[in-house]
């Protein structure tokens, strides 16, 4: 099947051992998030569930954006 493959796609079986070590370290360098952007993706998380739960901000910030949203 690999064989099939490579002869498909026109590349030696041998430089599918290449890609594979770049997909890995690839892969590796995306694992973590900094911290930024975890904290950012937790609280919109968190917004989600408020949203979901049926929350609605009656003052502060969040009450006029919903407002703005909703007009």
């Amino acid at each position: 099947m690999l064989g099939a493959l490579a002869a498909e796609l026109r590349v030696a079986t041998a430089e599918f051992e290449g890609y594979l070590q770049q997909e890995r370290e690839y892969l590796r360098s995306r694992k973590a998030e900094s911290p930024d952007v975890s904290h950012k993706l937790d609280y919109l998380a968190a917004l989600h569930r408020l949203q979901d739960a049926g929350y609605v901000p009656t003052s502060g910030i969040m009450a006029s954006l919903t407002s703005d949203l909703q007009a």
